[in-house]
């Protein structure tokens, strides 16, 4: 250990593992952390875009916060575990999905069971987003109960309503998967594709 002032007014001590202030140096550098201006010292971070920058440094399962890019940051679910890792996602049937046009913009549900990111995914093959309140097709949205990128009116509603196993095409549904057999449950996860 190196001690750089050896009298009564030590103020710093340095060593392999780290440095240690005493006296107006600790009062210093303790009243720069509190205030936050911390910040500007350290080197600047990449802020973390989706779930997939967050698997190099994460393993584990849960709500982090991610922010898209042009965006401003929000807490999503992110599933490390699941093929590789990295998924943002919603889980299961505990959140009616059968919403208005604002809703779908600001996202709602609850971050560790069911939740819808917000208007993250504007447009799908050119299509716009339709809900009950905002419907850009041929009622759509109302007919199938369902919020979605409709075209005639749609081979997939995954936010369509949870009927359990039941056949009708206002559950939730993928049209290749058992026609009009509604699903019991759907998982929906976003990975960006690295290249």
């Amino acid at each position: 250990m190196t001690i750089r002032n050896a009298d009564r007014n030590l103020l710093t001590t340095t060593s392999d593992s780290g440095v240690c202030f005493y006296g107006k140096t600790a009062e210093r550098v303790l009243s720069i952390l509190a205030t936050g201006r911390y910040r500007s010292l350290l080197p600047s971070e990449k802020k973390i875009q989706d779930c997939s920058d967050l698997h190099r440094k994460h393993d584990g399962s849960g709500v982090y916060k991610i922010y898209p890019a042009g965006g401003a940051g929000f807490k999503a679910y992110c599933d490390m575990k699941t093929d590789g890792g990295g998924w943002t996602h919603r889980q299961d049937g505990r959140v009616d999905f059968y919403k208005g046009w604002e809703d779908y913009v600001n996202g709602f549900g609850n971050l560790k069971t069911e939740f819808w990111l917000g208007d993250s995914l504007k447009h799908h093959n050119n299509r716009p987003f339709s809900t009950k309140d905002k419907d850009s097709t041929a009622d759509c949205a109302d007919q199938y109960k369902g919020a979605w990128w409709y075209g005639t009116c749609h081979h997939a509603n995954l936010n369509g309503l949870y009927l359990g196993n039941k056949k009708d095409n206002k559950g939730m549904r993928w049209a290749h998967w058992k026609a009009s057999q509604s699903m019991k449950t759907t998982t929906m996860m976003i990975r960006r594709v690295r290249k």
